[in-house]
């Protein structure tokens, strides 16, 4: 949890349930998980990577 104790939001457009978000965003972190070993620290931050993983993941 980030340092000020509030959990980052995410939406997805077109996702009208809390259920399917989460299982999105699960989604997104196994994806994330499993290609942790190709990520390249090019002036980006995790978060801009899981945010495009998000993107792709709907």
């Amino acid at each position: 949890m980030p340092r000020n104790g509030r959990r980052p939001r995410v939406r997805f457009p077109g996702v009208r349930h809390r259920q399917d978000t989460e299982d999105i965003v699960s989604e997104v972190f196994y994806k994330a998980l499993a290609a942790i070993d190709r990520f390249e620290w090019r002036k980006q931050t995790i978060a801009a990577w899981l945010y495009r993983i998000a993107a792709n993941a709907r």
